[in-house]
């Protein structure tokens, strides 16, 4: 998987190109700052491959962006047999890289989510990012290539704080995902507070957070933009 030079995006694209085709094209352009994108068809790999949705991610993967395969732990309560059944799924496809979602963050389940971690290596995933959306537990972040530690609106993340010890990792290991951000230069604000506080993976959307709707539809209007503030930001 080619990072950019720059920060990057690590975008949940939960989109199909057959309704969302312009933005998975702008995920093709050369050069554009993105670490990865997120493949998920029906919460998981899909029974059967959707060859548009497919074929779609494939592109993008062949320019050198890593592709992860969603994969939902429900917070450990999910029997890693389905886990690992998505992991192979997903390796006969040609994705080897997993996005596993609904993470726990907590002691007690600390040695679990490692064995999961560890079998869908095994499994042939050979880059992992967590999401527990919160700062879990310290030894998480040593469990998996990538962690997601913040996940929420503007408001919330200019509130957050973030313990000292995040600081003695790289700023590769962490990822923050920001739903409800109006514009471009709320757009920007946030990704001069994440690189400040070490974090070089970061993606941006307009669409406020609901439940019963799908947060993470493709791409916001104000994505050049995003990419361009990205791109001029070196990776600390």
């Amino acid at each position: 998987m080619d990072k950019p030079t720059t920060m990057g995006a690590g975008i949940p694209m939960y989109a199909h190109p057959g309704t969302s085709a312009s933005d998975w094209a702008a995920l093709t352009v050369d050069n554009s700052p993105i670490d990865w994108i997120i493949l998920n068809q029906d919460s998981g790999p899909g029974a059967s491959e959707d060859t548009d949705l497919y074929n779609a991610a494939r592109e993008v993967r062949d320019i050198g962006v890593g592709v992860l395969g969603y994969i939902p732990l429900n917070y450990g309560e999910r029997d890693d047999f389905f886990n690992n059944a998505d992991a192979e799924t997903y390796a006969t496809r040609g994705i080897t890289a997993s996005f596993l979602d609904q993470c726990p963050a907590d002691a007690p389940n600390l040695e679990g989510t490692a064995l999961t971690v560890l079998r869908q290596r095994q499994k042939g995933m050979n880059f992992v990012v967590i999401n527990p959306g919160v700062v879990p537990v310290r030894e998480y972040c040593d469990i998996a290539d990538q962690v997601v530690v913040f996940e929420g609106d503007p408001a919330e993340y200019r509130a957050a704080t973030f313990p000292s010890w995040m600081r003695e990792y790289p700023a590769d290991r962490f990822v923050h995902l920001l739903h409800g951000v109006p514009d471009i230069d709320t757009c920007a604000e946030m990704i001069r507070l994440a690189r400040d506080r070490n974090c070089n993976t970061i993606f941006c959307h307009s669409t406020v957070y609901d439940p019963e709707t799908n947060t993470w539809d493709g791409l916001p209007a104000y994505w050049t933009g995003q990419a361009r503030y990205l791109s001029g930001r070196p990776r600390r």
